[in-house]
């Protein structure tokens, strides 16, 4: 684990590359939107904490992109949701 480290030379940087749906919430994605939110909510915690040691917690939440990473070899009529 690195937090230590950061903590014992009270500097540091920790960013989370997470989804917009870690700030609002999509029609039939609720699984996945609740991971995200939980994880935003797990970092502004985190952010509070290591305020003190001066180790800067960022969380970056890109908006949709074009990603078929899910997809299934059969159909793909999500993806054709949101176009």
């Amino acid at each position: 684990a690195i937090l230590p480290n950061m903590i014992s030379r009270r500097t540091g940087q920790i960013v989370l590359i997470n989804s917009i749906q870690g700030k609002i919430g999509i029609p039939f994605r609720a699984a996945y939107a609740a991971s995200k939110h939980a994880a935003v909510g797990f970092f502004d915690c985190l952010r509070a904490e290591m305020e003190e040691f001066n180790i800067s917690v960022s969380t970056v939440n890109p908006t949709f992109i074009c990603s078929y990473h899910w997809q299934t070899p059969s159909t793909n009529w999500e993806a054709s949701m949101w176009k």
